[in-house]
């Protein structure tokens, strides 16, 4: 049988008391339905066995890996609270549909049937009607949840998730697929809400959404954003399908691809979120408004970014990569050709390795590399090969703004003098860091003094004369 993680990404487990991380806390798990310790892994190779129980670290984590249905207990650190207990947890179906990131909704398409009714799920069918798992009509995985009424006066019934834990005062994503072979009959998703000891929270039940008219006769997948009450660290989920209190005539309501899934939020300071597309954010200026991101897309909404688990990591992880992506332009000549004798020549370039933001021009200003807009901080790099020939010096260096002179006065622009030989020579330079604006143009210098016209070799050895710009900030 194959594998399967206890949660994804990891299993996290807070004290309900607090909602601090439950440092410390005890993870016993054993076969299902008895009280027969059962062995779980560090990985999907199950090559390394966890302890029994499992200690969760200083961020209340855990990796937890299994290849058979199991009971888990989460205790305190001590072993004298059992805060949670789950039975029949199965390591195929379970939590498949997810967002890459756990869902708090075991078995959340129905996919895990051990016992003629969905796994880690509650069904109270009304009389006279009946809920199962269907295996013909289904949007996600092989199954969903058929609620069938043959117009009885109580409607269908309601499916109920075991407990899970929540986070006091934070969000939720809710999404959910479903369609009723009827656009008349009611149905209602709500979220019941408990203390850390099991009562009811005061904010007792969230109706997250009703239909009793207008029902969707084909799948339509909807999505909830859910405020968790401040004094609730535990929950359930309830469906009602066909309920009683709604037109009770002869039809079926199907869910499937049930995910819920916390949300985090965190407030930017300093960046504006102004792409609307999650995955290819763009950053720039001061926060002036609010981002609110989902799996797919990223829009206006308040001070504070809202985002899930996923878009959270794949946000972070594009900035990173932007951040760290390389930016400049590498150019050279294709060919060879003279300078003067005693006159400061600001070379050309006709060609390009590489130009990542139109720093440079082969054909227009082709000696420039031009400072491209939001660059505040550059490199420059140089090398130039001379014919041989003995007479006079050779200079190389780099000018700032000016196609004229050498330049003087500018901190960081390095400058090298060389007495030549009669064999071919070539200099290299190399810039410090060194501040710039937009529009800020650079050149390659050379001078040469050796009494007449002297070639500049494009290619000397397998090395070419070139100019480069790197950008650093």
């Amino acid at each position: 049988m194959a594998s399967k993680q206890l949660e994804l990404p990891i299993f996290h487990y807070d004290d309900p008391a607090t909602g601090s991380p439950l440092v410390g806390g005890l993870v016993y798990t054993y076969a299902a339905g008895t009280s027969t310790a059962l062995t779980t892994y560090t990985d999907s190779t199950l090559g390394t066995a966890n302890s029994n129980p499992v200690v969760l670290d200083a961020y209340g984590n855990a990796k937890i890996w299994y290849d058979q249905s199991l009971k888990v207990i989460v205790r305190s650190a001590d072993a004298l609270t059992t805060y949670f207990t789950e039975d029949n947890i199965s390591p195929v179906g379970g939590t498949t549909t997810t967002f890459g990131e756990y869902n708090l909704v075991q078995n959340g398409s129905f996919e895990a049937d051990t016992s003629g009714t969905p796994d880690n799920w509650t069904i109270a069918a009304y009389s006279g009607s009946t809920i199962a798992v269907s295996t013909t009509i289904q949007k996600h995985g092989t199954q969903s949840l058929r609620f069938n009424t043959t117009g009885a006066a109580t409607g269908g019934g309601t499916a109920t998730t075991g407990t899970f834990s929540v986070n006091k005062s934070s969000l939720l994503q809710l999404s959910f697929s479903y369609y009723a072979t009827h656009a008349t009959t009611t149905n209602v998703v709500q979220i019941f809400w408990y203390q850390y000891d099991g009562t009811a929270s005061a904010t007792a039940s969230t109706t997250v959404h009703t239909l009793a008219a207008a029902n969707p006769t084909s799948w339509t997948n909807y999505n909830y954003s859910v405020t968790i009450p401040s004094d609730a660290t535990q929950a359930t989920l309830k469906i009602t399908g066909i309920d009683s209190g709604g037109s009770n005539l002869t039809a079926s309501a199907y869910f499937d691809d049930i995910v819920l899934v916390p949300l985090y939020t965190f407030t930017a300071t300093g960046t504006t979120l102004t792409e609307p597309v999650l995955t290819d954010p763009v950053l720039n200026g001061t926060l002036s408004g609010t981002a609110f991101l989902d799996d797919d897309t990223m829009a206006a909404d308040s001070a504070t970014a809202v985002v899930s688990q996923q878009s959270l990591v794949a946000y972070l992880a594009a900035q990173i990569a932007a951040a760290t992506a390389f930016r400049g332009a590498l150019v050279y000549h294709s060919a060879g050709y003279t300078i003067p004798t005693s006159t400061y020549s600001h070379l050309q370039f006709d060609s390009e390795s590489y130009d990542t933001d139109t720093i440079h021009d082969t054909v227009t200003n082709n000696k420039r590399l031009t400072v491209p807009a939001g660059v505040t901080r550059i490199k420059l790099f140089g090398r130039v090969n001379f014919a041989g020939n003995a007479t006079g010096t050779r200079i190389i260096s780099f000018s700032k703004n000016d196609e004229t002179t050498i330049p003087t006065g500018v901190v960081g622009l390095p400058y090298d003098e060389r007495t030549p030989t009669a064999s071919s020579l070539y200099m290299h330079l190399a810039s410090p860091t060194i501040d710039v604006v937009a529009g800020d143009y650079f050149t390659l210098m050379a001078y040469q003094s050796s009494g007449g016209d002297l070639l500049i070799l494009d290619n000397l050895g397998g090395f070419y004369t070139y100019f480069v710009m790197e950008i650093v900030a």
